[in-house]
């Protein structure tokens, strides 16, 4: 009886089973549609504004309105340290409860002090400040007797403390300030003692040229160019004319039809120097030395420009024999006429964009160095802004090398 009774329920069993398995599906379907459907209903509110509030109000106030808080340190100046100065996104736009804000904090840099810059170039003064993460905020400019272009002054004064945002003021020498002055007369006076009194007013370029002999009084300067009683700049050369003793007088020698290097070797023989050496082809004058400056008598000392003919139209055995002076050993390269070029020189400021000599002369110096040796194609003083434009022989290969006011400025092999 009792097998049969449990027969009859087994059939009830298993289907009580599925309905209590049904209705947990159900029931974790119901909750799981409930707490999507509560992530999905997050309320929206607006972003409040916390710029300017202590880090931890601003943290405070905004978890009550059900967000949170990342930070990132930036300065600005005038801020509070430790207060909010940005926040992103910025106050008012609406978004999710939960959302994460990000907040700047104003962080003061640490305790800067003013650097050294008294007697640096600007360049270089500009680049130490720079160094120090600092900032040049003012260059003034001032005449002073110190060279042009350095720092002769500051703001803040050297290891003084900086404010956050503070950059510093510089001060720099435009050089002495250029003064006119009236010539005195110097006439009859000793060449010594008038370049003293020139120095003494100010003036820096004094030139001094031998005009005449004198037996019983050398050394007296005899005119001057500017004149007596002109007031100029002193920056204006001054050239004094003098007369010399006849014992430092020389002889050039003649030099007309000779080879550069046996004209070389007779000047220095003679107690000269060779100054600038210019070249031209004219096939009607004989090759060699054609023309000296100065010619006659001159100091001893005194450099003297040549001025060469390369081409002739003498035949080659004449020519080749005209060469051979006896002088250059059979080591020594015999000067040659052949194998040079002609190179088109041009030095303009103003294409340069050089805007100090569009303001005032230069000198302009041109050496050449080839295989006849190193040698200055010109040397002279130029006016304000203008260009000087020649064409340079040069033999072999050659390096041309400029030099302003005695500076170096370019070099190039043509």
């Amino acid at each position: 009886m009792t097998r049969g009774y449990s027969a009859r329920w087994l059939p009830r069993l298993g289907q009580l089973k599925l309905a209590l398995i049904l209705t947990f599906l159900l029931a974790l379907s119901i909750f799981s549609f409930v707490s999507v459907r509560r992530y999905f209903e997050v309320g929206e509110v607006a972003l409040p504004n916390v710029t300017g509030l202590d880090l931890a109000d601003a943290i405070d106030g905004l978890r009550a309105f059900g967000f949170e808080a990342t930070t990132f340190p930036e300065t600005v100046v005038g801020a509070v340290a430790n207060s909010v100065t940005s926040q992103s996104p910025e106050p008012g736009t609406v978004v999710r409860k939960g959302r994460v804000v990000t907040l700047g904090v104003h962080t003061p840099p640490e305790v800067a002090r003013a650097p050294l810059l008294i007697g640096l170039k600007l360049a270089d003064a500009i680049g130490r400040v720079q160094s120090l993460n600092l900032v040049v905020e003012e260059v003034q400019y001032v005449y002073h007797s110190s060279p042009s272009g350095s720092v002769v002054g500051q703001w803040p004064d050297p290891n003084a403390t900086l404010q956050p945002g503070v950059g510093l003021n510089v001060i720099v020498s435009r050089g002495a300030q250029e003064l006119s002055v009236a010539l005195p007369d110097f006439k009859g006076v000793s060449l010594d003692r008038a370049q003293e009194e020139l120095l003494a007013l100010g003036f820096r370029r004094i030139e001094t040229i031998a005009t005449h002999l004198s037996l019983d009084r050398p050394g007296l300067v005899s005119t001057q160019n500017p004149e007596a009683g002109a007031t100029v700049p002193t920056s204006t050369p001054v050239t004094l004319y003098y007369s010399v003793s006849s014992d430092r007088i020389i002889r050039i020698p003649d030099l007309l039809g000779q080879p550069l290097r046996r004209a070389r070797l007779m000047l220095t023989a003679a107690g000269l120097k060779v100054g600038t050496i210019t070249y031209l082809d004219d096939p009607e004058r004989p090759a060699g030395i054609v023309d000296t400056e100065p010619s006659g008598h001159t100091l001893v000392g005194t450099a003297v420009a040549l001025r060469v003919n390369r081409t002739s139209n003498q035949p080659e055995t004449q020519r080749d024999s005209d060469l051979d002076t006896g002088f250059a050993s059979e080591a020594e390269p015999v000067e040659s006429l052949e194998g040079s070029r002609s190179i088109p020189f041009t030095f303009d400021p103003v294409r340069l964009g050089l805007r100090t000599l569009t303001d005032r002369e230069y000198e302009l110096r041109l050496v050449v160095s080839d295989d006849e040796g190193e040698r200055v194609v010109i040397e002279r003083q130029v006016p304000a802004g203008e260009s000087v434009s020649t064409v340079v022989t040069v033999f072999g290969e050659a390096l041309l090398q400029t030099y302003i006011n005695d500076v170096f400025f370019q070099a190039w092999s043509p």
